[in-house]
């Protein structure tokens, strides 16, 4: 009897994934279906409750033979996952500071977009990103070693900023909705909502991959109060233009053509800008912190000359804004720092908001 029951609920399963729209055939309001949308009900499935449904073995083995595996480029770490990243399943991933995480992370979004037997998913990948720290000039270094194009391949990238909880609750209900239309493979997420995302594993058979944030070490206390917020009011190259940010979903080709416009800003040390890749980042925040004395303030002070350098020199053509909370500024270092780099003293320290 309970086979039979499971058989007579398998139309249901199958339209269960079915979007909500196609309820105004059966004469409900486009305003009723608008509410469900907007309440995050984007399938049938989400409407209805479906009948608990007890599987035989034999079906419950039919489910997994539909699971895709998407290689994560590396064959040993294929052979811890017995194959690679399970689709319809949540993976995290975590370990320590600076070991691959986030490289993992760019792989598989180039890895889904393979061929099935090469590894992939054959689907488009979803980066949800709640630290900043996506990078589209790794997807082309990684989409030139499996010999993809790299143009379509950031295409292929639907990429958002998260930037607080709220906002990520409305980035998963966009990305339902996303999925609806296009074939997803993989979905990365740098947060922590692993219900939902989880549901979307289900009912649109996405692997999902969690990374959650992983502190570099810890920090004193003293360190933590220490935080100095610059802000350049030259951002981009034209001081007149104004970016806003996008609160919803980009695709990676043109977060890699905003990227193109990010000014860095020289330290003053050489070693250090390599450290950095360049620089400070305009249009970022960056966190200075480490021991007593070790030369935060020095840092930045030196930036807040460095700014005002002409952009071939490594500058941002710009002034700087410094917010001091300890009473530690000392205007006579600005002029030490700007004989160093050839400046007019007087006017560097004019272009120096103070609070």
């Amino acid at each position: 009897m309970i086979f039979s029951t499971v058989t007579s609920y398998e139309d249901e399963i199958q339209h269960a994934l079915f979007p909500v729209e196609q309820l105004q055939v059966s004469g409900i309001a486009a305003v009723d279906v608008k509410k469900l949308k907007d309440g995050g009900m984007f399938c049938f499935s989400n409407v209805v409750l479906l009948p608990v449904i007890l599987l035989c073995y034999g079906q419950l083995q039919a489910q997994r033979e539909e699971i895709i595996l998407i290689t994560t480029g590396s064959r040993e770490l294929d052979k811890v996952l017995e194959g690679g990243i399970e689709t319809g399943s949540s993976t995290e991933i975590y370990g320590e500071f600076r070991c691959g995480k986030t490289q993992l992370c760019h792989t598989l979004c180039v890895t889904c977009q393979l061929l099935l037997e090469q590894g992939g998913g054959e689907g488009k990948a979803m980066y949800i990103d709640a630290e900043g720290t996506f990078r589209p000039q790794r997807l082309l270094q990684i989409a030139d070693r499996f010999g993809l194009n790299g143009a379509d391949v950031l295409e292929n990238v639907a990429y958002a900023r998260a930037y607080n909880t709220d906002h990520q609750s409305r980035l998963l209900l966009e990305a339902a909705s996303m999925m609806i239309e296009t074939r997803f493979a993989l979905v990365m997420h740098l947060g922590k909502f692993l219900r939902s995302l989880q549901k979307l594993a289900d009912e649109f058979g996405v692997a999902v991959v969690l990374l959650p944030v992983i502190l570099s070490r810890q920090v004193c206390f003293a360190s933590l109060m220490l935080y100095y917020y610059l802000s350049y009011c030259r951002i981009y190259h034209n001081p007149m233009s104004s970016k806003l940010v996008p609160m919803g979903f980009t695709s990676a080709g043109q977060l890699h053509a905003q990227r193109e416009e990010i000014i860095l800003i020289t330290t003053g040390s050489r070693e250090l800008d390599k450290v950095l890749e360049g620089g400070t980042e305009t249009g970022s925040l960056t966190e200075i912190y480490g021991e007593f004395r070790c030369g935060k303030t020095q840092l930045c002070h030196t930036l807040c000359v460095t700014c005002q350098l002409p952009l071939e020199q490594g500058g941002g053509e710009g002034k700087a804004m410094y917010i001091d909370a300890e009473g530690t500024f000392r205007p006579q270092r600005l002029l030490q720092i700007a004989d160093r780099f050839g400046l007019n003293g007087p006017d560097v320290l004019e272009n120096v908001a103070y609070a």
